[in-house]
């Protein structure tokens, strides 16, 4: 048998299934098991187009290139990695495998329907042992759930900052990925970072104990996009793959010979987001611009 199966009832709508798919901003949330992550995410959804990452996992990146074979929007989206864009052949594939997710309409919300096919008997047994079954299964619950967040309203899964800074996005960028300056001003006025571990990249970590009030609390950013003065995402949690994963994203826009931050933080499940809010969340982090500001002017 050269086949794979995989079959859910997803408890999210269709049309989203099949954007968290073929979207990257909505791919790095779910992809990979946690605590694995995904960056350098590309997707042309032209038969042909490119279908790649890289996956990050215990340390290791892992380059993952494919080829998208077809994509009917909310129905069928179909890849391989047998070939790069452009039909071009892989000569070393990696699990040599073709995977078709079908999706159609269900009462609870849609019929999931994953089918890995493989070059050989031997290359599906290989997959098999890797951990298909458990893999794919969990990676589909991460799926569901996502998506089934993106159904709600939005303000009951994100909390937004924004603030207008008198310095450019190239300076406001450098206060965010500048591994000197970023640890002077990030936390709540009274918190101080303590760095036990810092790369400010794509695919990096940010690991630091925030401390204040007589308390610590172990942090750590795992950082999935950096696009130069424009958008950084990171996995925000307590240094623990346990815990609760909150996703950040920074946006920097020009504004009036200025630059427009927004940042908006996505909480795993609606009452943690209302223990947040109701703790003085949106004012802690409101002090936390204040922090960046000062730094700004220094600058």
């Amino acid at each position: 048998m050269t086949d794979l199966i995989l079959h859910r009832i997803l408890k999210a709508p269709r049309a989203l299934v099949y954007q968290c798919w073929t979207t990257p901003d909505h791919m790095v949330h779910w992809f990979m098991p946690k605590p694995h992550f995904l960056t350098d995410i590309q997707i042309d959804l032209r038969p042909g187009g490119r279908y790649s990452s890289t996956m990050h996992v215990d340390g290791n990146a892992i380059p993952n290139n494919g080829m998208v074979l077809n994509a009917i929007p909310d129905q069928l989206f179909a890849f391989t990695d047998l070939m790069t864009a452009d039909f071009a052949p892989v000569a070393t594939p990696g699990l040599g495998f073709t995977a078709t997710i079908r999706l159609s309409d269900h009462p609870d919300g849609t019929d999931y329907h994953v089918t890995a096919r493989h070059r050989t008997p031997e290359d599906a047994a290989r997959h098999d042992e890797m951990g298909f079954s458990v893999g794919w299964g969990m990676v589909a619950t991460q799926l569901e759930t996502y998506a089934a967040g993106l159904a709600a309203a939005p303000d009951h899964l994100t909390m937004t900052l924004t603030r207008r800074f008198d310095a450019t996005p190239a300076q406001v960028w450098a206060a965010w990925t500048d591994p000197t300056i970023l640890p002077r001003w990030f936390g709540p006025e009274g918190i101080a970072c303590t760095t036990r571990e810092i790369d400010l990249r794509q695919g990096g970590q940010w690991r630091f104990d925030m401390a204040g009030f007589g308390q610590v609390w172990a942090n750590r950013h795992r950082y999935t996009l950096m696009r130069p003065f424009e958008r950084i995402e990171f996995i925000m949690d307590s240094d623990d793959d346990a815990s609760p994963q909150h996703i950040v994203t920074v946006t920097l826009t020009p504004e009036d010979a200025g630059t427009r931050l927004t940042q908006v933080i996505r909480f795993p499940d609606a009452a943690t987001r209302d223990n947040a809010i109701s703790f003085g969340a949106q004012a802690l982090g409101e002090t936390t611009l204040n922090k960046l500001a000062a730094q700004l002017a220094n600058v």
